[in-house]
């Protein structure tokens, strides 16, 4: 079976570089996630198996088999995640009839202070009181607002952002890292059609309609939005619904993640989209509650 799992893995990972278009880096660690699930798998079967031989029972082992090997949670929860999209790809290909990684699961264990994670209706309630506003700069702050948490770009980069970065056509936005890479995020339909109403209705009216103002987001006389007064709307916006007295910026890209997370999507390209160095960075916003305050 060796060599015939190899093939499957090398494809799979060809998948991922061709289509998925993922980093060198994040390939190469899916790669020694299913060397690992395959060496076991070649040890577990008989030399003529096949993929439909994989079981659940079976991939239950090979994650007691990581724990008993004394693997941190955040390696094995990191394994489980290739698991599942290497079974998914098979699925998809035709290997396998019913995949056995559907229901594999890794219990987490609190590891030191949690970041406060808000719940989806918490952050739901802070947009609509913004949207609510019958000021242009309060669908202004929304807009924001709703790009921060959906995007999980930062303040700078979301202030930085010219018309030309956005394709609502296409829905997607392009922008500047800090540390100078240029990056491509799609858009939901709900934030592409608040960015249209604001950049067709509100945004001339703070701009005087005046021709010469490339910033997507300005304040009063066309002027740049300083960092601070987003994180000062921020803070005020939490504590006016109820939702935090202790909302950060930091707070709502910290809820994305554990939302998208808690959703199913794999962590890999969570970590891509928010730009981690490490995939144990993700990882470590898996399952968290939402906080709740006394």
């Amino acid at each position: 079976m060796f060599l015939y799992w190899q093939q499957h893995a090398q494809d799979f990972l060809e998948h991922l570089r061709d289509f998925r278009k993922l980093s060198e880096s994040t390939i190469t660690a899916y790669g020694k996630d299913i060397e690992c699930l395959g060496l076991f798998l070649v040890a577990a079967l008989p030399p003529h198996s096949d993929w439909s031989d994989v079981t659940p029972d079976l991939l239950e082992k090979f994650v007691r088999q990581l724990k008993d090997k004394n693997s941190s949670d955040t390696s094995l929860y990191r394994r489980v995640t290739s698991v599942r999209a290497f079974f998914r790809w098979l699925l998809v290909n035709g290997q396998v009839r019913i995949d056995p990684s559907k229901g594999l699961k890794v219990p987490r264990k609190s590891n030191g202070r949690q970041p406060i994670i808000l719940s989806e209706a918490q952050i739901e309630q802070m947009f609509r009181f913004l949207s609510r506003a019958a000021t242009p700069r309060a669908f202004r702050d929304y807009v924001i607002l709703r790009l921060l948490y959906e995007t999980g770009i930062r303040t700078a980069e979301a202030l930085s952002l010219r018309l030309s970065d956005v394709n609502l056509q296409a829905r997607s936005l392009r922008y500047v890292t800090p540390r100078g890479k240029h990056r491509e995020l799609p858009i939901s339909e709900d934030l592409s059609g608040a960015m249209s109403h604001y950049l067709c209705e509100i945004r001339p009216r703070l701009t005087e309609s005046r021709d010469d103002v490339e910033l997507v987001f300005i304040g009063p006389g066309a002027s740049r939005i300083p960092r601070h007064a987003i994180w000062q709307l921020v803070r005020y916006v939490g504590s006016i619904t109820g939702v935090s007295d202790e909302m950060t910026v930091s707070v709502l890209r910290n809820s994305r993640i554990a939302h998208l997370l808690n959703q199913g999507l794999d962590a890999r390209l969570v970590q891509e989209w928010f730009g981690h160095a490490y995939v144990r960075t993700t990882l470590n916003y898996h399952n968290l509650s939402t906080s709740q305050r006394s």
